[in-house]
């Protein structure tokens, strides 16, 4: 266990860190945007494409795991907004409970967490199921919030914009592109690549201590009990469906045990974005991403512990 929280540890302390440091203002509110900006548009999909283009294009097509993702992250969105709607939620907030139950933060925390733990073979599995949360479960979700629409002008436009906001998704573009690079053996210019790598080796850091200062937000109420929903599904049910899922399809072992643990991941944090921009209870979405992701120490570590995963080369 002291092996294992030798990695971990300094990773949710860097969100600790973010988190300390916006609560104090020493980064202030109107810092996060840069901050998202700057990994959602260049660090980020460095990072991705850099994956993605130099691992075995075989294992970025991985179809048994791309379903076996697709049907465990599905399954917890649509009965955490079945939940939601029987504790008495709208469907439009339930929606995003569910997206909070079954969409894990694979982005920004997933990809270089779980290479520090299992190497560099485990962003293949990450990358796909990014790939699968961020074109299927994010877009059926967010259509699920749009059958409560808030105005007859959302009701026209809303499938549209999520499906723009999907094909034109920076990371889904990356990923797409390092894919291409991969099957060709392509290999970009020097002066590229090295600025591709100066990106991605930002990327793991700062999206760590941003992940922190995304959290702080006043209106977050910790103590309302439906909070609890999302967050045991992210953190309980998600693993263990997947689980499942991932022998139901048979899935090779490595990237079964890649895609165990990144379903044990705190709940993705532009889920908080994605309800305050769609008119949803951003406040109570936000709330079950900070719980989430202070109890995911807790439970990843006990996760990675109980399946005897010993970090490269330790």
């Amino acid at each position: 266990m002291q092996t294992i929280l030798a990695i971990t540890l300094p990773f949710f302390a860097l969100i600790l860190a973010g988190y300390v440091a916006a609560s104090r203002r020493w980064v202030p509110p109107e810092a996060v945007p840069a901050f998202n900006g700057f990994l959602v548009y260049f660090a980020v999909p460095a990072m991705l494409f850099r994956f993605a283009s130099t691992l075995p294009f075989a294992d970025i097509a991985n179809g048994p795991l791309f379903l076996a993702w697709t049907v465990a992250g599905l399954a917890v969105l649509l009965a955490t907004t079945w939940a939601g709607r029987r504790a008495g939620l709208r469907l439009r907030d339930a929606a995003f409970f569910g997206l909070a139950g079954g969409v894990g933060n694979l982005g920004f925390l997933g990809v270089p967490l779980l290479v520090a733990l299992l190497g560099e073979r485990a962003a293949a599995p990450t990358i796909v199921a990014i790939v699968a949360d961020l074109a299927v479960i994010a877009t059926v979700g967010l259509a699920l919030a749009h059958l409560d629409p808030a105005d007859e002008e959302e009701r026209l436009h809303g499938v549209r914009d999520i499906l723009l906001r999907v094909l034109l998704n920076p990371m889904l573009v990356a990923m797409a592109i390092g894919a291409v690079f991969s099957n060709f053996a392509w290999r970009p210019w020097t002066p590229i690549a090295e600025m591709v790598r100066l990106l991605a080796n930002a990327a793991g850091p700062c999206a760590l201590f941003a992940i922190g200062v995304t959290l702080v937000r006043p209106d977050a109420p910790l103590r309302s009990p439906v909070v609890s929903l999302p967050v045991g599904a992210k953190l309980v049910v998600h693993p263990l469906v997947a689980a499942v899922a991932l022998w139901a399809t048979g899935v090779e072992r490595f990237a079964a045990l890649v895609a165990l643990l990144a379903a044990a991941l705190p709940s993705a944090g532009w889920v908080v974005i994605f309800a305050q921009r769609h008119r949803a209870d951003a406040g109570r979405v936000a709330a079950a991403i900070l719980a989430s992701t202070a109890a995911a120490f807790a439970t990843f570590s006990a996760l990675v512990w109980a399946l005897g995963v010993a970090a490269p080369g330790r």
